[in-house]
């Protein structure tokens, strides 16, 4: 059963969420502190909305993170998967219910489709799995580096 975290709720779980997205979203120690800042105000609000799956001792077992946007260029309103994190493994069927949840969500927000990012191939392939298709590669070029 795929668990809405009310915006009160989250302080409850923070410290699964820190985890989660900093591991997710690769973000860097030197603009965690702001990030998870801007991720606290945002979940808090409602902008941003958390989710969870649990195991059978109550555990968090599966946690994302979305986000629904309108383009500033189409006015096109989508969901952005923003984190998803697996704290323990899960069958394809948990992954498919928690997919299957958001698409109905974005139905029901009138979202033109739903954007999903994944770091490692595992994310990927469960996303892949569940219908979406894969439209672009990302790359950084750190310029610290130069």
């Amino acid at each position: 059963m795929i668990i809405p975290v009310l915006p009160n709720k989250i302080p409850k779980i923070w410290e699964q969420i820190k985890f989660a997205t900093t591991e997710v979203d690769g973000i860097k120690e030197e603009h965690r502190q702001v990030f998870l800042n801007k991720l606290l105000q945002e979940l808090l609000a409602g902008r941003m909305r958390c989710f969870v799956t649990t195991n059978s001792s109550g555990k968090i077992k599966l946690l994302a993170i979305i986000k629904i946007c309108i383009s500033n260029f189409t006015g096109q309103k989508h969901m952005v998967l923003q984190s998803f994190y697996a704290f323990e493994k899960s069958t394809d069927e948990e992954w498919k219910t928690l997919m299957d949840t958001f698409k109905e969500l974005a139905i029901q927000e009138k979202c033109v489709f739903i954007n999903a990012k994944a770091k490692n191939s595992q994310a990927a392939q469960k996303v892949i799995d569940n219908g979406f298709n894969e439209i672009f590669k990302g790359y950084s070029f750190e310029l610290g580096a130069l």
